[in-house]
């Protein structure tokens, strides 16, 4: 290589310090170069030295200098990510406290209460001819109703938000009622107790319980038939079937309150005359609707309802 002094030049073989494989580059020339009169040769190439002499012209900067800001550049932002994740590493992290949920109520148990309410009686007085059973046209309808009040107990079985169960109870009652006629002749009633065993059957929001219920009813029955002169009684428990539907609500874990209606028939109920209306029958059909309040107290308590796997 002759003339002007050159910014690229080829390394001795196998590449020096700054030798990107066989070539290797320098930084801008800022000095004057000129050959060496006792070149030393590497192999073909030859070797120039600096003079000491300030060049008047500055070379323009080369690949060489691009490289070294490429590689500083490249450094710094490494630098800064390894700041930045030691940063976020060293954080102190808090602890979550873990969400505390309270089980969900159980219905399943046995419980025992009370309860009191009104019952209202419909009823119909049928008249007839005792020999034929043939209908002698006299019909009287009339309404009865009272204060009723006792004791149930029963047995609940939750799977998941249904309830089963049975129940039973038995009550007083103060019904007393009738009709009479303006000849002085009438019938009375009265109901002194009454029960029933009946299903439960509902679905449980939480410590509130939607139910449905039915089964069998009894009711003592008294009927007297009356002159201005004379009175006969009859008197019987009756069987007969109720259907209702109540609301109940635990406002602890052991007491709960309820809302109750139902409805009730005891079928037909005949009674021959002997004293008051000789040679007649009297037939009822006794229906009664009755709405209590009740409070009652679970013996269990457990956690929650059975969850059924399918």
């Amino acid at each position: 290589m002759t003339g002007a002094a050159a910014t690229i030049w080829r390394g001795p073989p196998g590449g020096g310090p700054f030798a990107f494989g066989h070539w290797a580059c320098r930084p801008p020339v800022t000095w004057r170069q000129h050959r060496h009169s006792d070149t030393l040769n590497y192999g073909s190439v030859p070797h120039f030295r600096n003079t000491g002499h300030r060049s008047s012209r500055q070379s323009k900067p080369t690949g060489c200098g691009i490289m070294k800001k490429l590689i500083i550049a490249s450094a710094f932002l490494a630098a800064s990510a390894a700041g930045a994740q030691a940063a976020d590493l060293g954080a102190p992290r808090m602890p979550i406290a873990a969400a505390v949920v309270a089980p969900a109520f159980s219905w399943s148990g046995f419980y025992i209460g009370g309860q009191v309410g009104g019952v209202w009686y419909n009823d119909r007085t049928r008249e007839f001819i005792t020999a034929t059973g043939v209908a002698s046209g006299f019909s009287q309808g009339f309404n009865t109703g009272g204060i009723t009040g006792g004791l149930h107990a029963g047995v609940n079985y939750q799977v998941n938000n249904f309830v089963l169960g049975l129940e039973g109870d038995i009550e007083a009652s103060g019904v007393n009622g009738g009709y009479t006629l303006g000849n002085g002749n009438g019938t009375r009633f009265r109901s002194n107790f009454q029960g029933s065993v009946r299903l439960r059957a509902g679905v449980a929001v939480d410590r509130a319980l939607f139910y449905v219920t039915g089964g069998l009813a009894v009711a003592q029955m008294r009927y007297g038939y009356f002159t201005p002169a004379v009175i006969e009684n009859f008197s019987r428990t009756q069987a007969g079937w109720t259907v209702g539907a109540g609301v109940e609500y635990a406002f602890t874990p052991n007491w709960t309150a309820r809302l109750e209606y139902r409805y009730s028939d005891y079928g037909r109920v005949s009674n021959a005359s002997a004293v008051a209306f000789p040679g007649f029958t009297y037939r009822h059909n006794p229906r009664s609707h009755a709405v209590r309040v009740g409070v009652t107290y679970l013996f269990s308590t457990g956690p929650s309802a059975v969850v059924a796997r399918y």
